[in-house]
């Protein structure tokens, strides 16, 4: 990867770090402790949900089974109630004062050796490869103006496909034969927009609904 980081932390910032089964054994075992230990003192449940026409993805549901205050979240945000939402539940780190739990007050990781590849990728993640969407996508990222974008820009697609293998078992299997112990609480978002905090109960009744 040929990308000059410049260590400003703003994507730890910016963002929840959303892991997949992988990236938490892989950090567990670096951090010696248990599975189970790693996602309660340092995960949350997140999920996203989407507007617009995701019918392929075969991850939507209709919004009349959604529980009312997520409907109600999403209606202070959008004018109207969508047929249905298209919803991608993960795990995601904590955030400590708007920063994720593993940023140190130096901007350094604490977990860099084993940070999960949308961290080691970054910002080399967008869907769409021309390159000047990455400027468009992320002007705050410093380390894009001394980068030679030509040779980062399908860095993605390996994420991208792990990324979906992870959804089709879930859409297929549930989201309980990928994920074996949850974390207690978390975030239900709008796309990017925080809509409320979600609990064990809530977060699994909407995702059985995804089988």
């Amino acid at each position: 990867m040929d990308f000059n980081c410049t260590k400003c932390g703003e994507c730890c910032k910016r963002y929840f770090i959303q892991i997949l089964p992988e990236d938490a054994e892989k950090i567990s075992k670096f951090m010696g402790i248990p599975l189970e230990e790693f996602i309660s003192d340092y995960t949350q449940l997140f999920l996203q949900f989407f507007i617009g026409d995701f019918k392929s993805t075969g991850l939507v549901i209709p919004s009349a089974f959604i529980p009312k205050k997520f409907i109600e979240s999403i209606n202070s945000i959008v004018l109207g109630t969508p047929k249905e939402l298209m919803v991608l539940p993960t795990i995601a780190f904590k955030r400590n004062d708007k920063t994720c739990v593993f940023l140190n007050n130096l901007n350094n990781c604490k977990i860099y050796p084993v940070r999960p590849h949308q961290c080691r990728i970054f910002p080399f993640i967008s869907m769409n490869k021309l390159e000047s969407d990455f400027l468009d996508l992320y002007p705050f990222c410093k380390g894009l103006e001394s980068s030679d974008l030509k040779k980062n820009k399908n860095l993605a697609e390996p994420h991208f496909k792990k990324t979906n293998e992870y959804f089709s078992k879930i859409k297929k299997k549930g989201f309980s034969s990928q994920w074996k112990t949850l974390p207690k609480k978390g975030l239900a978002v709008l796309e990017t927009k925080i809509l409320s905090e979600i609990n064990r109960k809530e977060f699994s009744e909407i995702t059985d609904l995804l089988k």
